[in-house]
């Protein structure tokens, strides 16, 4: 699932002083323009695994799989220097779910690259990771699958 939400209540801001206003270009999927209210409600029933669980089941059955079991999947979100990101979350209402896995990138870089705890940007784990094609970045849209591609990279890593 790849949707990238446009806040209404938010299109008179615009990036361009500090970095590229990439917002209306996401690569991997739609755009959705709706309220705030509406984004976070719809946030909120992402991360709930029931809503998985049908989408996945629904996917074993057109793959073959076999059927009568309920498959409830763990979550996990996925971000790159959480600290705000979970701040704002809570600050919005959304629950994350009991047993959710924060998975947070730039932890998971410290871990690997070794050195001070310091903050890596998204595109500098994304060259180290040699992560291709990587553009439009300063989309919320776009960092959320690049950084995803770059946990799933980091956990195919051997431990140092």
């Amino acid at each position: 699932m790849h949707r990238h939400w446009i806040v209404e209540e938010n299109l008179r801001v615009r990036n361009g002083r500090y970095v590229p206003d990439h917002r209306s270009d996401f690569r991997f999927g739609e755009s959705i323009l709706g309220s705030k209210k509406e984004g976070t409600k719809a946030l909120q029933h992402d991360l709930e695994p029931s809503s998985w669980a049908a989408s996945l089941s629904q996917y074993i059955k057109t793959a073959g799989g076999g059927g009568g079991f309920k498959i409830l999947p763990k979550v996990a979100l996925v971000g790159h220097g959480m600290v705000a990101d979970l701040k704002m979350l809570d600050s919005m209402g959304i629950v994350i779910p009991e047993g959710t896995e924060v998975i947070d990138t730039n932890s998971l870089a410290w871990a690997l690259m070794g050195g001070s705890q310091v903050q890596h940007s998204l595109r500098s784990l994304l060259s180290w990771l040699s992560v291709p094609d990587v553009i439009k970045l300063h989309n919320g849209g776009n960092d959320a699958r690049y950084t995803l591609e770059a946990a799933l990279r980091m956990c195919q890593m051997p431990k140092p």
